[in-house]
């Protein structure tokens, strides 16, 4: 019922979207809707539109399965990509096994190349937590990580 749902109400838009040229990216969650790749990549193709697409996690995904191979699959429906890193355990996927960036399980330099032969050249944005104490630090430490991860 959700899946209908979700993909009805896309559908209804999809001549709207294609008239303001509006993408929408589907985002990989922890709500089990959409939770392999051919399930996602499906999706966006039943909508049929050009400005519907995923906006890829790649820390989502690491609890089930690897991020680069998601890209691959889903390719050049990618529309837009944010990034944080995901430290597996035996507890299963709680919110405290998202580390900070280079500290958890994600292969960034297999990542970087799947999104490289994609074609992917656009926007990666971090969703990372701070440290309240010290912002600042935090946020220089993610940039550095980040602009080692970029050139991998």
């Amino acid at each position: 019922e959700a899946y209908n749902n979700a993909l009805n109400a896309l559908i209804e838009l999809k001549p709207f979207l294609e008239e303001m040229k509006i993408n929408v990216g589907i985002e990989n969650v922890w709500n089990k809707f959409l939770i392999t790749a051919f399930e996602m990549r499906d999706f966006i193709d039943a909508v049929d539109c050009p400005y519907v697409g995923s906006y890829f996690d790649a820390g989502n995904v690491a609890i089930n399965a690897f991020p680069e191979y998601w890209i691959e699959i889903l390719g050049k429906r990618i529309k837009k990509v944010h990034i944080k890193d995901f430290r597996a355990c035996d507890s299963g996927g709680v919110l405290s096994t998202f580390v900070d960036l280079g500290e958890g399980d994600i292969r960034w330099n297999r990542v970087m190349k799947a999104l490289r032969d994609i074609g992917y050249d656009d926007y990666i944005t971090c969703e990372v937590a701070y440290h309240p104490l010290c912002p600042q630090t935090s946020l220089d430490n993610m940039g550095r990580t980040l602009d080692e991860i970029l050139a991998l």
